[in-house]
C-alpha cells in the first residue's frame, strides 16, 4: 500500500495518516492536519492571534477579494 492511500481525504500528500504535508483547494494546512476553508475561500489561512479567524488568500470563481478584510464576496462594493 502507499503512503497516499493512508492519508485523510483532504490530504494532498501526507508522510503518514496522522501527517499531512500538503492540503487540496479550499483547505489550509494547520498542525499536520487539513482544515477546510470558509465556503468563499479557494484558499485561507489563520492570521488573527486568537487562532480562530479565517482570511481568504484568494477566492473561488465569481467572486471578489476585498484586500482590506480579507474576505470574498459576490458583489464588489462601490468603495473598492
Amino acid at each position: 500500500m502507499k503512503i497516499l492511500d493512508y492519508c485523510d481525504s483532504f490530504c494532498k500528500t501526507c508522510s503518514n495518516f496522522e501527517q499531512c504535508n500538503e492540503c487540496y483547494e479550499g483547505y489550509e494546512l494547520k498542525n499536520g492536519k487539513c482544515i477546510k476553508c470558509h465556503a468563499n475561500c479557494l484558499e485561507c489561512n489563520e492570521s488573527s492571534s486568537n487562532d480562530k479567524e479565517q482570511k481568504c488568500l484568494s477566492c473561488k470563481d465569481n467572486l471578489f477579494f476585498i484586500e482590506d478584510s480579507e474576505n470574498c464576496v459576490y458583489n464588489c462594493l462601490d468603495e473598492y
